[in-house]
């Protein structure tokens, strides 16, 4: 075929000797042809000359300096798939399914109702209003209700209610605190009527029987509980704080008494601490014996009588034995050696009283003994205790002994001592029928580690035996912690206690001995009583009228007592004052916060009610509850308008004041779904107010059914009221009245659509095909597919798409040509679409196609013709395209040089490069073309292309028609 050509140029070059020779590798070309008239031009001037395409056969086709051309067939396959699966993203299904839906662009689609997914806010304020009931209108308009400005509409209250009721006392029989009477009335009934100078005399009463002696004024009751049986004549001690006015410094007037029955008997009492002191420890003998387990509280220490003189202290009738050797009473006791400690049986010194320190010496040189048995003190459980001093005159061998139960005296006694040795002897240790000279024997005790006492020190030894065991105290008290503690079985019957020191120099005194048991007895002190006159009446209403604004108590009083009469309320269970004192005339408290039951109590109460030895008595002429009510009320409705959009929530607010506190107030909302005035819940505020003239919110948000609160054409109305039980007629005031609504301005259709049956996780390219559009236009669209590597929508680049939706069906492409296995999962694919229109009312999203095509394997075409440069020269090479048919079926189409430079691009079914970059062509070398190439559909393209040949560092290029055919 002829090949035209046309010349546009300032300058003619001559041609240089260029041979290229295109060679067909794979693809069938059907014929070869050599041409004639290479164009050859300024590159700048050049005009590309239409060229018929001549057919050539395949590897045989050669590019001459007289022009040249060639064609190449290359073919291009896809695999088709539809969503099996949908998920709505956003917004609720309409209609549809898949993949029927989805799989032809035809009437049929996938419908998803968008949701709302942004919000604006819309506020309103009233328009008219109405008054209720007797409400008055007093100044502002609804034009004052659109800020909080303390710009006032105001309203007056109307009365609403009116009672008023004297009601005087019922009964003086009530006893509601289960306490019994003090005091007597004289008439009770003419406490129920008047004033009329008819009184009621209210008399004091003495409240404590059986005083023991009206000359004491205080008395606390003792009680005495044991676990073992306790013997009459059992030593107890209690402790009492007797600091304070109520006791006598030196302690004379405080007395133990015992109440036998039919009288008192008053016992010997003795403090081993010191008095005017918070904690004076006091000792006396009980009367009785107490059984196992078993208590007596008949005991009563009395106190508070400064006259008292000359207490009973004698402390031989407290204890069983009791000596401070204030006297010589060395004749009361036995003094010889009947146990063995230290020397033989015959070795005793004998102690000395010593007058001027009252106290008993003994000096008993080595191995000798200064043994003390009170004389008849036989018993079996008791407890002995000595205060004693020693020198160092015999520093390694000192011994102070306690003996117990000591039977035959001498040397064939029987009997228990507690031995407490200085030196090189085991110490303390407690021998059990010992006499062998000077061995002492342990075995009752025998101590872990030896312990010794001091010399020239005062200490206090204690020794109690009670059965088997057996305890040592060692200058402490027998609630303490015993030195040593054993228990011995071999004599629990009667005998002798004394006191032995022995090869030791020193002083002995305050020789005591008590009954013991174990444990031993508590005396617990009672709270303090006092013999006084009181007053404690009951006076009681019923059937009282409990629900008035005003409930005053009222007491009119004649002649008072020199003590004050106090009047207290019965409430929650408990006493509340409510006068401190009664005077002459009328006495009016309010009692409103006490009146909350039809039943109502009052008592008469001394002043008092301690220590008052003064009969007291006065004179009541009524006693009446004064109950009245004034209820005023203001109630107003106010109107207003609003939007019909889709609302998401309702705030309303109301701003007001009361020209009076403690309004009852009610804000209410109509509801016009359900045609009323809400009692509780949405649309329903109430509250007290609070100080007078001070504004106070409030405010409520509805965000279930707040379109609820609107009527067919957005009215609205809130109706607000106050109620106080009150004599002040009050006022209104309203700030501010406020419907805001927040509405949908935004709204939003999403859905994803899921691929199952994909076969082929190789593939070198994916191509979604998406048809859609929406009810409304100018939606926002994306459509993403989902990448399983980074577990996201794409965002940018392959695989994403964002675009303005119009009315019509808009079809996109999505062709994932990088690192395409990412959007894929086993037989899985994912792709969104989603659409956001900023509009108050709710779209649908219409989707009608969705496609992916994938390349079943890699359609690449590595030497689809080659370029050979037939001379020395280097030349650079590029191709441009320069028409075309068919190409909106190709997804991907990519021509480039096997060297690696990319040429011409086609995605989507559009050239995204339709020139390529200057490749190097060396002399006498070659390069290849190469193709990548998909298509959405069967058919044919064709894409005609110059190869452009430039010589180096000139002006002057060569354009060889090429056409690609795509099947």
């Amino acid at each position: 075929m002829k090949l035209g050509n046309t010349w546009r140029t300032r300058h003619r070059r001559a041609a240089t000797p260029l041979l290229i020779l295109l060679i067909f590798t794979t693809f069938h070309l059907t014929s070869a042809t050599t041409f004639y008239n290479m164009l050859t031009d300024s590159e700048n001037t050049v005009t590309e000359p239409p060229v018929m395409l001549q057919p050539g056969t395949a590897g045989s086709s050669t590019i001459y300096t007289n022009n040249t051309s060639a064609s190449v067939t290359v073919s291009a396959s896809a695999t088709t798939f539809y969503p099996n699966g949908y998920s709505v993203v956003a917004g609720s299904y309409g209609s549809g399914s898949t993949p029927s839906s989805v799989s032809a662009v035809d009437s049929n689609y996938f419908v998803v109702d968008s949701v709302g997914s942004g919000t604006s806010d819309s506020s309103y304020h009233p328009l008219t209003y109405n008054l209720v009931g007797g409400t008055g209108y007093v100044s502002g308009s609804v034009d004052n209700l659109t800020s909080d400005d303390d710009i006032y509409m105001t309203f007056q209250s109307y009365l609403t209610q009116e009672t008023n009721i004297e009601d005087a006392a019922d009964s003086d029989l009530s006893d509601v605190d289960q306490s019994s009477d003090k005091g007597s009335h004289s008439n009770f009934s003419a406490e129920q009527s008047g004033p009329d100078a008819s009184y009621d005399v209210l008399t004091e009463s003495m409240t404590v029987s059986n005083w023991w002696d009206m000359s004491y004024l205080y008395r606390r009751r003792l009680n005495i509980t044991t676990t073992p049986a306790l013997p009459a004549g059992y030593s107890v001690s209690f402790t009492l704080d007797t600091t304070g006015a109520g006791f006598q410094d030196d302690g004379d007037d405080l007395r133990v008494v015992y109440w036998n029955g039919t009288g008192y008997e008053e016992l010997d009492r003795a403090n081993e601490t010191s008095f005017n002191d918070a904690n004076t420890e006091i000792w006396f003998a009980t009367v009785s014996q107490i059984p196992s387990g078993g208590y007596d509280d008949n005991y009563y220490v009395y106190y508070g009588n400064p006259s008292a003189l000359n207490p009973p202290a004698n402390r031989s009738n407290v204890y069983l034995w009791w000596d401070d050797f204030s006297s010589n009473t060395l004749s009361r006791y036995d003094l010889a050696k009947w146990v063995d400690i230290h020397g033989a049986d015959t070795y005793y010194a004998t102690p000395t009283y010593d007058a001027a320190n009252e106290r008993v010496t003994f000096d008993t040189g080595d191995n000798y003994a200064s043994d003390m048995y009170p004389k008849g003190m036989n018993v079996s459980d008791a407890l002995i205790c000595v205060t004693f001093w020693a020198d160092l005159n015999y520093p390694t061998d000192a011994t102070v002994a306690l003996i117990s139960r000591l039977n035959n005296p001498g040397i064939g006694s029987t009997h228990y001592y507690y031995h407490f040795s200085h030196g090189s002897y085991t110490s303390p240790g407690g021998s059990y029928n010992s006499w062998t000279n000077g061995e002492r024997n342990t075995l009752m005790y025998s101590p872990p580690s030896n312990t010794y006492w001091g010399f020239n020190q005062v200490h206090n030894l204690t020794y109690a035996a009670y059965g088997t065991s057996h305890k040592l105290w060692f200058d402490e008290k027998p609630d303490d912690t015993p030195l040593a503690s054993a228990t011995h079985s071999g004599d629990t019957s009667p005998g002798r206690w004394g006191w032995a020191p022995a090869q030791v120099r020193g002083w002995v005194d305050d020789l005591l001995i008590r009954r013991y048991v174990e444990p031993e007895p508590t005396v617990s002190v009672g709270a303090q009583e006092s013999q006084n006159y009181e007053l404690d009446l009951e006076v009681q209403w019923t059937n009282v009228n409990f629900s008035e604004a005003n409930e005053v108590l009222c007491i009119y009083g004649g002649a008072m007592g020199s003590e004050d009469i106090r009047v207290d309320v019965w409430y929650s269970n408990a006493w509340s004052n409510v006068f401190i004192d009664l005077s002459a005339g009328w006495n009016n408290v309010s009692v409103g916060q006490y009146l909350t039951f039809s039943t109502f109590t009052i008592r008469f109460k001394g002043g008092a009610e301690t220590s008052d030895t003064v009969q007291d008595a006065w004179q009541v002429d009524v006693s009446l509850l004064h109950v009245w009510t004034r209820e005023y009320t203001a109630e107003v409705e106010f109107q207003g308008g609003s939007n019909l959009y889709d609302w998401t929530r309702l705030n309303w607010t109301a701003v007001t004041s009361w020209t009076v506190d403690s309004v009852q107030v009610t804000l209410q909302l109509y509801n016009y779904t359900g045609q009323f005035y809400p009692g509780s819940g949405d649309g329903y505020i109430s509250y007290t107010s609070g100080t007078a003239n001070a504004d106070q919110t409030g405010n409520q948000i509805v965000t279930s059914n707040p379109e609820d609160f609107r009527n067919a054409t957005g009215g609205w109305k809130i109706k607000m009221k106050g109620v106080k039980l009150t004599d002040i007629q009050f006022d209104l005031k309203v700030d501010l009245v406020e419907a805001a609504s927040t509405y949908y301005s935004e709204y939003t259709a999403s859905t994803a659509f899921l691929f199952d049956d994909i076969t082929d996780n190789q593939s070198p390219s994916l191509n979604f095909t998406v048809v859609c559009h929406n009810s409304v236009d100018g939606a926002v669209v994306t459509i993403q597919v989902w990448n399983y590597t980074t577990s996201s929508y794409v965002t940018g680049g392959q695989g994403y798409v964002s675009y303005t939706s119009t009315g019509g069906n808009v079809t996109k492409y999505l062709n994932i040509t990088v690192n395409p296995a990412s959007c894929l999962d086993g037989s899985n694919a994912k792709i969104r679409i989603t659409a956001v229109l900023s509009t108050p009312t709710s779209f649908q999203q219409l989707i009608n196609y969705v496609r992916l095509l994938q390349k079943p394997k890699q359609l690449s075409y590595d030497y689809v013709l080659n370029i050979q440069n037939q001379v020395a020269d280097p030349w650079k090479v590029r191709l441009k395209a320069f028409s075309q048919t068919g190409l909106g079926r190709l997804l991907n189409c990519t021509l480039y040089f096997k060297n690696g430079t990319q040429q011409i691009v086609v995605l989507d079914g559009s050239y995204s490069q339709d020139t390529g970059g200057w490749a190097d062509l060396a002399g006498s070398g070659s390069i290849h073309i190469a193709v990548d190439v998909s298509a959405e559909f069967l058919g044919t393209s064709q894409i005609w292309v110059y190869l452009e040949v430039l010589k180096p560092s000139t002006t002057t290029r060569m354009s060889l028609v090429i056409l690609f055919r795509i099947d």
